[in-house]
C-alpha cells in the first residue's frame, strides 16, 4: 500500500512538470510576437528657426522613446498660421532619411507666419503628429564690410555686404551719417542695397562716418561696421611736364638751359580751398631719396601751372605737387619726373590675385639722351601668337605714373588670364606719347584659383565622435596649383560653422571630430598661394558608442555548468548601430574574469558555461564598429548536480527488522527532486542498482536487505535534481543478528 502511495506522488509530479514545461513555452512564443515591429511613438520637442535664407526653416526634433523596431523615415506636414491661428495642416511628406532634422521654405507674406508637425514612420505605420512647432522670425544681423569711397567733394558711395542672417524675412537698409564726431543723423532708410549714394553728404572739416542696418518685418537688426572718410584734401590729377628749349644760346649763362612747364588738373574728391605746393628736384627723386626744392605757392584755379628752368639739358628733372585746405589738410605728393629711358631688371612671376601677374622691374638709368617729358611706364602683354604684333595690347588703365612709386625695384600687379603663359614688355612713355624702347621679354603664368572639390562624401568615422570625408580633386588645379584643401563643419545644421582648418596636404580624405550623437555638416574648399576656391558640402552622423544593456538578469540554467543570461536593448544603439553583444563571467567573486566573448549577432540572450558548482557573475556589453559600451551585469549559481549527502547513517531496527537511513541534504543542492539509495550485500566490493525513494525528506525506513544472521547489509544515498544524479553519500550498514 506504502509503495502504491509513492508511485502515485511520483506521477502526479511528472504530470505537473509536463505543464510547467508546455506553458512556459506558450509565454516564450507570446514574448517573440510581441517583439515584432510596432507603429512608432511620436516624435518630440520640434522647433523651427529661421535659415540664414529669406523664408528658409530649420527643423528639429527628439527622436520618439518608442522607435516600433526602428524607424524608415519622418514626415513633415504644414499649415499657415494667419492672425494666430494655424491653418489646415498639409499631408505630410518624407524627409527620406531618419537625421533629426529638415528645412522647409515658408512661403506665407508676413505677418502670416508657417506652423509644422513632424511624424515618425516604419514598416507598421506612422505616428501620431509631433506638437506644433512655428516657425518665429527674427530680426536680421548686421549689414557686414561697409566701405565708403568719396566720388566728389561731398559725395560718398557706401557698399555692404549682405547680413549673413536674413532673420527669415526680405530687408530694407537705413543709412546714417555723423560729421567731425558729432550726434549720428539719418541719412536715407528703406534703401535695397547693397550699395547707396550719399550724394551732398559729407561736409565735415575733418571726417565723416557712415553706419547701415538691415529691417525686416520683425524690426531692426544691429548697425554695421562704420566706415570713416576722411575730409582731406585730394591729390592734384593728370601731373605733366613738358620741356621747351628756350635757351638756344651757345654761349652764356643760360646756354643750354631749358624752361619746364609744369601742368595739373584740380582734385576731385576732398576739400581743396588754399595754395598748391610745387617742389623740384635735379636728377630721378622721390619721397627719400634727392634734395628737392622749397615749395613754391600755386594759386587754385581750373588749370593750375607752374614755369620753371630745368637745369642744364641731358638731366633728368623731378617734380611734386600737392593740394592743401585751411583746415591744415595736405594731400600726398604726386611725382612726375622727366626721364626719357626705359625701365630695367624686368622680370615676371605669377600674381598674388587671380587673372594677375607680377611684373617687377627698376626705374631708369641716367645715361642716354636728353630729357623727355616721363608720363608712365606702360605695359604689353600678349597671351597667344605673339609672333604678330597684333597680339600685343596695352591696358591704358594699368599704366603707372613715377608719382606713385617711390621704391624700387617695384613691383606692378597686370592683368593676365587665369592659367595662361603671357608675355610681357615694357617702355616708358612721355606727355606727348613719346615712347622709350621696349624692354626684353619677361613671361609669368597668369594667377588662377583651384576649381572647386566635387563629389563630396561624409560618412560616419570609425571611432567614436567622428565622421570620415572624401572628395574628388578639383579638374582645374590652379596658378600656382592647390596645395592644400581646407574643410569645417557645423553641428547646428549650417546655423553656424567651426574656422576653416588645413589639410596640411593634397590629400582628398580627412577624419573629423564632430562630437558623438551629433549630425555633422562638412564643407571643404581647395586652396592654393592665390585664394580659396567655392566649398562643395556634405553630411553624416558622428559615430558613436552604443549604450550599455540594461536590465541584465542571469539564472541557473538547464544543463550542468550552466547559467542563462538576458538583458535589454540599450536605448541609444549608437552610430553606425550596434551589430553584436559581448559577455564574459568570474567565478572568483570578479577577481579575474574571462576574455570577452561575441554573442554573434544582437540577440539578448546566451547560455554561459562557467562551471558546476560556480557562482557566476556574468557582464554584457554592447558593440558596433566603433568599439564597446560600459557593462551591465548579474549573479547567478551555475546548473550542477548535487554534492554528496553528509553524515549518512544506516542502522537496523531491531524492534521491525527495517534499514533506518538517515542524513544531511547536500551541500550544493540547488532544487533536489528525489533521493535514491542502493545496496552491497558483499562488504560494498559490489553494488545493486540505485532505487528511487520517491521523496525529498533526509531519512527513510524500509526492509533490511536481509533477515539471515550475520549477514551483512552496507547502503549509499544520493540526491536527485533537474541537472542529474549526486555524488554517493559514504557507505555505512549494519550485520544481521
Amino acid at each position: 500500500m506504502k509503495n502504491s502511495q509513492k508511485r502515485l506522488r511520483r506521477f502526479s509530479r511528472l504530470v505537473i512538470g509536463l505543464a510547467t514545461l508546455i506553458g512556459t513555452g506558450i509565454i516564450l512564443i507570446a514574448a517573440s510576437i510581441a517583439g515584432a515591429s510596432t507603429t512608432p511613438g511620436s516624435p518630440t520637442s520640434p522647433a523651427a528657426v529661421p535659415g540664414p535664407k529669406v523664408g528658409e526653416v530649420k527643423l528639429t526634433w527628439i527622436a520618439p522613446a518608442d522607435l516600433g523596431g526602428g524607424l524608415t523615415t519622418y514626415m513633415v506636414a504644414s499649415a499657415p498660421v494667419v492672425g494666430g491661428v494655424t491653418g489646415t495642416f498639409s499631408a505630410a511628406t518624407p524627409t527620406n532619411s531618419i537625421a533629426l532634422r529638415a528645412t522647409k521654405t515658408c512661403t506665407e507674406t508676413y505677418p502670416d507666419i508657417c506652423a509644422y508637425k513632424i511624424f515618425a514612420k516604419n514598416s507598421a505605420g506612422t505616428s501620431a503628429a509631433s506638437a506644433e512647432a512655428r516657425i518665429v522670425w527674427t530680426v536680421p544681423s548686421a549689414p557686414r564690410s561697409l566701405r565708403a569711397v568719396s566720388t566728389d567733394f561731398s559725395d560718398v558711395d557706401l557698399t555692404w555686404k549682405a547680413p549673413s542672417r536674413s532673420g527669415g524675412l526680405a530687408p530694407t537698409f537705413s543709412v546714417e551719417k555723423r560729421i567731425d564726431g558729432g550726434s549720428w543723423v539719418a541719412v536715407s532708410s528703406g534703401e535695397a542695397g547693397p550699395t547707396y549714394t550719399a550724394s551732398s553728404s559729407c561736409t565735415g572739416g575733418t571726417s565723416c562716418m557712415y553706419r547701415v542696418k538691415a529691417v525686416n518685418g520683425i524690426g531692426a537688426g544691429p548697425w554695421s561696421n562704420s566706415a570713416a572718410l576722411r575730409v582731406t584734401p585730394g591729390a592734384p590729377k593728370d601731373l605733366v611736364v613738358s620741356v621747351s628749349a628756350t635757351h638756344p644760346e651757345t654761349s652764356g649763362a643760360s646756354a643750354g638751359a631749358a624752361d619746364t612747364l609744369v601742368e595739373w588738373s584740380p582734385p576731385t574728391v576732398g576739400l581743396v580751398d588754399d595754395d598748391y605746393d610745387v617742389q623740384s628736384c635735379l636728377n630721378l627723386c622721390n619721397s627719400n631719396t634727392g634734395t628737392w626744392s622749397a615749395s613754391t605757392k600755386v594759386v587754385i584755379g581750373p588749370t593750375p601751372n607752374l614755369a620753371d628752368e630745368c637745369g642744364a639739358l641731358q638731366r633728368t628733372c623731378s617734380y611734386r605737387v600737392r593740394s592743401t585746405n585751411t583746415r591744415g589738410g595736405v594731400s600726398a605728393w604726386v611725382y612726375r619726373a622727366i626721364s626719357p629711358f626705359s625701365p630695367t631688371a624686368v622680370s615676371a612671376a605669377t600674381g598674388s590675385a587671380e587673372n594677375l601677374i607680377d611684373v617687377t622691374f627698376s626705374g631708369a638709368a641716367e645715361t642716354g639722351v636728353g630729357p623727355a617729358s616721363d608720363r608712365a611706364y606702360r605695359f604689353y602683354v600678349c597671351e597667344s601668337t605673339c609672333g604678330s604684333s597684333g597680339s600685343w595690347a596695352a591696358d591704358p588703365s594699368e599704366e603707372i605714373t613715377l608719382d606713385t612709386i617711390s621704391v624700387y625695384p617695384h613691383t606692378a600687379s597686370i592683368a593676365c588670364t587665369g592659367g595662361t603663359n603671357c608675355l610681357v614688355r615694357m617702355q616708358t612713355v612721355d606727355a606727348d606719347d613719346n615712347e622709350s624702347t621696349l624692354t626684353s621679354f619677361a613671361s609669368a603664368v597668369g594667377a588662377l584659383l583651384p576649381g572647386d572639390p566635387t563629389g563630396t562624401t561624409v560618412v560616419t568615422g570609425s571611432t567614436s565622435g567622428t565622421v570620415n570625408v572624401s572628395w574628388t580633386a578639383p579638374a582645374v588645379l590652379g596658378s600656382p596649383a592647390l596645395t592644400h584643401y581646407q574643410t569645417r563643419y557645423s553641428v547646428d545644421a549650417g546655423t553656424s560653422f567651426t574656422a576653416w582648418s588645413s589639410t596640411g596636404g593634397t590629400g582628398t580624405t580627412r577624419t573629423i571630430t564632430c562630437g558623438a550623437g551629433n549630425t555633422c555638416d562638412v564643407e571643404v574648399r581647395a586652396v592654393n598661394a592665390i585664394g580659396e576656391s567655392d566649398s562643395d558640402a556634405g553630411s553624416a552622423d558622428a559615430a558613436s558608442l552604443p549604450g550599455a544593456p540594461t536590465a541584465m538578469t542571469v539564472v541557473t540554467g538547464m544543463n550542468s555548468g550552466e547559467v542563462d543570461a538576458s538583458w535589454t536593448d540599450p536605448a541609444d544603439l549608437g552610430t553606425p548601430a550596434l551589430n553584436d553583444y559581448e559577455t564574459r563571467y568570474s567565478v572568483n567573486a570578479g577577481t579575474t574574469f574571462s576574455a570577452w566573448s561575441s554573442n554573434g549577432g544582437t540577440g539578448t540572450t546566451r547560455t554561459i558555461s562557467c562551471g558546476a558548482g560556480n557562482t557566476c557573475i556574468v557582464q554584457v556589453r554592447a558593440v558596433n564598429s566603433i568599439g564597446a559600451s560600459t557593462s551591465d551585469s548579474d549573479t547567478a549559481a551555475a546548473a550542477s548536480a548535487p554534492s554528496a549527502p553528509t553524515g549518512f547513517t544506516a542502522v537496523l531496527n531491531t524492534g521491525n527488522g527495517d534499514a533506518d537511513l538517515a542524513w544531511t541534504a547536500p551541500a550544493l543542492s540547488q532544487t533536489i527532486t528525489d533521493y535514491e539509495y542502493r545496496v552491497s550485500l558483499d562488504g560494498s566490493s559490489t553494488w545493486g542498482s540505485w532505487i528511487s525513494l520517491g521523496s525529498t525528506s533526509t531519512s527513510a525506513s524500509f526492509a533490511a536487505c536481509s533477515s539471515n544472521s550475520a549477514d551483512t547489509c552496507h547502503y549509499q544515498v544520493r540526491a536527485i535534481n533537474s541537472i542529474g544524479n549526486g555524488a554517493a553519500s559514504s557507505t555505512s550498514g549494519f550485520s544481521i543478528p
